[in-house]
């Protein structure tokens, strides 16, 4: 009796990860030929054993198993790979394509990288869209984070879930900017604040040690705002060491301070005028989202990736 032929719905979409093996992850559909059952494949190793997957009807009331192989001997060679599925009463299927591993761009930060209420207006959003496919963007700003726990929301950032997320996340690239916060109780971070920022850079460094940098001073705000930030405070006290920093490790410096501050005509339209019916000045307008993001995109530019 001749074998139907596979219907193959979606071809495999990224390769995930490689082991010495050969194993990749990947994610397909088959589905039966008269398209009423159909079924998802996700986050198998590929392996030449028996396994079994139960086929769902798109209203969820029908299902069966079907029983498959795959055959991968010389899964990767070089930039392709290639598998072949056999499943019970179909035509072996086989699909090749190149192994491609996303650099992962890892944004660390306060609520100017959150975004803080415009979460999809955050300069990693837009990142993402001029780095293209080719890179995973973890936007892992947390509002009213800070370095040292004064200042912001008493929130210091090292103790927070999306620090460990973002060291899970196990990125090539970090893009750092923190600090403001710390500004609205200086009286009190001051006296660990640059402490705590090498401690927090120096778990990245342990953790990536072949990672690549992005260095971010903190940009200008206005005062008075409703954030209790002091712009001066943050111009005389905190940039500065800021600039230590990032010369002592001699990581790529963007400095938002010195570039918003030459801006001609200044850099109010960098930042939103009110949230919540009161004076913001401290978070990114679209445009200030926009241009941060194109700055980053531009020092990541020069960055060799292995």
């Amino acid at each position: 009796m001749k074998k139907k032929i596979l219907p193959i719905l979606l071809m495999p979409l990224a390769i995930t990860s490689l082991n010495a093996c050969g194993a990749v992850k990947y994610e397909l559909y088959v589905s039966k030929d008269d398209m009423r059952f159909q079924k998802q494949i996700i986050g198998q190793a590929f392996d030449s054993t028996g396994l079994v997957i139960k086929e769902v009807s798109k209203d969820g009331k029908h299902e069966r198993e079907i029983k498959y192989t795959i055959d991968a001997p010389e899964i990767v060679e070089g930039d392709s790979w290639s598998i072949t599925i056999n499943a019970e009463g179909y035509d072996p299927v086989t699909l090749t394509g190149e192994t491609r591993n996303k650099i992962k761009v890892a944004c660390v930060g306060d609520s100017l990288t959150a975004g803080h209420v415009w979460q999809s207006e955050a300069y990693p959003v837009y990142l993402g869209n001029y780095l293209g496919s080719k890179f995973e963007i973890g936007n892992f700003g947390e509002n009213g984070t800070s370095i040292t726990g004064y200042g912001g929301n008493s929130i210091k950032y090292i103790t927070r879930s999306v620090y460990t997320q973002s060291i899970q996340f196990n990125p090539d690239v970090i893009v750092f900017c923190l600090g403001t916060n710390d500004g609205t109780d200086w009286e009190h971070a001051q006296s660990t604040f640059e402490r705590d920022y090498h401690t927090l850079v120096d778990s990245y460094l342990s953790n990536f040690p072949n990672s690549q940098w992005v260095f971010m001073v903190s940009p200008p705000c206005k005062t008075p705002n409703t954030y209790g930030i002091q712009n001066e405070v943050m111009r005389e006290q905190i940039n500065p060491v800021q600039r230590a920093i990032a010369e002592e490790y001699g990581f790529p410096m963007i400095d938002l301070r010195d570039e918003f501050e030459a801006m001609e005509g200044g850099y109010d339209s960098m930042l939103r005028p009110t949230w919540n019916g009161q004076v913001d000045m401290v978070h990114y307008s679209k445009e200030g989202a926009r241009y941060v993001a194109n700055r980053a995109y531009e020092t990541m530019n020069d960055f060799k990736y292995n």
